[in-house]
């Protein structure tokens, strides 16, 4: 977090506002010492829309699977599989 503090321009807070799970705290950060571009602002909501999206259709593709499948517990490797198939 000092990193960021220090070097809101850094490539690190750069790389750290583009990726789903940090971009928000990032960019609170970073914005009270700089303007942020509004490319990175547009650019790292449309990786956290896009990032939703992929986690809601996965979640549905495994749901489907695993109703059909009531009462058995899924391995990793069975849920990697029927990503692939689905």
């Amino acid at each position: 977090m000092s990193v960021i503090a220090e070097h809101p321009d850094g490539v690190i807070s750069q790389i750290l506002t583009f990726f789903p799970l940090t971009a928000p705290v990032t960019i609170m950060m970073r914005l009270p010492n700089m303007a942020i571009p509004a490319w990175e602002l547009a650019l790292s909501l449309i990786i956290l829309i896009g990032m939703i999206a992929l986690g809601i259709w996965m979640a549905a593709k495994i749901f489907r699977v695993y109703l059909l499948m009531y009462g058995k517990r899924p391995t990793p490797r069975e849920i990697i599989r029927y990503i692939r198939e689905g």
